[in-house]
């Protein structure tokens, strides 16, 4: 599917759903959300499929759909990091066996830049990090005790002069924090999620 310069795109495991206004072919990739109830039944037949191509979901109003597609989940925001040190690595984490980039839950009314800084200390150890411009969001669904969650993760580009040792947070199931090289933190990265590898990747 061609990339498309739509408002949101949400990953689901391998799948992206791209939310856009402009207009599209009427086509299987396609499908059309007049409100609310369409889109709950669009989602209800889709998050229970084995559906693995990407879909574009379309409507008159990005706001407006968008709003109609958050509806239908429970919503939660998270923030991490993209951080550099000074040799030019990047700090990654293995959770699950799989690499991934540091990041965690808002607390209550938690500013994003200052949820995110705290994540990536509290995953990894690392200190001294300053914040040197916002990334893009992403956006992921998934299934927890039976309930349907969308989550926004705010992302940061962060740098830090941090030399001491690494410390991976093990009760959330981290069980390495490493700095990588560029090349390296690719490749790696390049087996994460979908989410980071199309939306992160590219600022490496």
């Amino acid at each position: 599917m061609t990339h498309l310069n739509s408002s949101h795109i949400v990953f689901f495991n391998e799948t992206a759903i791209h939310l856009t206004d402009l207009n599209q072919p009427d086509d299987s990739q396609s499908v059309f959300i007049r409100s609310r109830s369409d889109m709950q039944r669009f989602l209800d037949r889709f998050l229970n499929s084995l559906f693995k191509n990407d879909i574009i979901l379309s409507g008159k109003n990005i706001h407006e759909l968008f709003e109609n597609f958050k509806a239908c989940f429970k919503f939660i925001e998270a923030a991490g990091g993209l951080a550099k040190n000074d040799l030019g690595e990047y700090l990654l984490i293995k959770r699950f066996g799989i690499w991934d980039l540091p990041k965690g839950k808002l607390e209550n009314d938690e500013p994003s830049k200052t949820g995110a800084i705290r994540e990536v200390s509290e995953e990894t150890g690392v200190k001294e990090l300053k914040i040197l411009k916002e990334l893009p969001s992403t956006y992921h669904i998934y299934t927890r005790n039976k309930k349907n969650i969308l989550k926004k993760t705010h992302w940061f580009l962060m740098e830090t002069s941090f030399e001491g040792t690494l410390e991976a947070q093990i009760n959330e199931d981290i069980t390495e924090a490493v700095w990588m090289g560029r090349e390296n933190s690719v490749i790696a990265l390049k087996e994460s999620y979908r989410s980071i590898r199309d939306i992160l990747v590219p600022y490496i």
